[in-house]
């Protein structure tokens, strides 16, 4: 699109991309040329970013294909999910969230917990408590978890509720 509007890269016929690796750039162009993707994606939340970014929904649609049930790059793929306005993805990764295990004790829990907070989705809320309540203990002895919770009052105050 970028190239058919009046716009830098139509006039210099040139693309520069510096806000993605190389390696995620490889697999946007084969992508791009091939239909699909063969190797393995390291970087998930940084590809569906990038096919969100240049509008490609097919590569989009394909990532969501490759979305781990149990790894801790869900987190983060529900953080890109969030900050790209990307509904269905964020969807798709909070049903395989809410079927997995928890992550290892990570401060970007409580990302999801404002997600959840944010969309009202007391259901999916309900089941990070119940995972993070587990590891209770573990989590407490988290600096940067509970340094983070103490910037959110309310999930805070569900936390110790518990």
């Amino acid at each position: 699109r970028m190239f058919q509007q009046k716009m830098k890269e139509s006039i210099s016929r040139k693309l520069i991309i510096d806000d993605l690796k190389k390696e995620t750039i490889g697999h946007f162009l084969e992508f791009l040329y091939t239909g699909d993707l063969t190797g393995t994606v390291n970087n998930l939340s940084e590809l569906i970013y990038a096919a969100d970014k240049y509008f490609i929904a097919g590569l989009l649609e394909l990532c969501y294909t490759k979305i781990p049930v149990v790894d801790e790059k869900i987190v983060d793929i529900l953080i890109v999910a969030e900050r790209h306005n990307l509904v269905d993805l964020a969807e798709v990764v909070m049903e395989r969230f809410a079927r997995s295990n928890l992550p290892e004790v990570d401060a970007k829990i409580l990302d999801i917990l404002l997600i959840a907070e944010k969309y009202n989705l007391e259901d999916f809320k309900k089941v990070v408590m119940e995972k993070i309540m587990m590891k209770k203990s573990m989590f407490i002895k988290n600096e940067d978890f509970m340094n983070k919770l103490k910037v959110s009052p309310s999930i805070l105050m569900d936390f110790f509720k518990l």
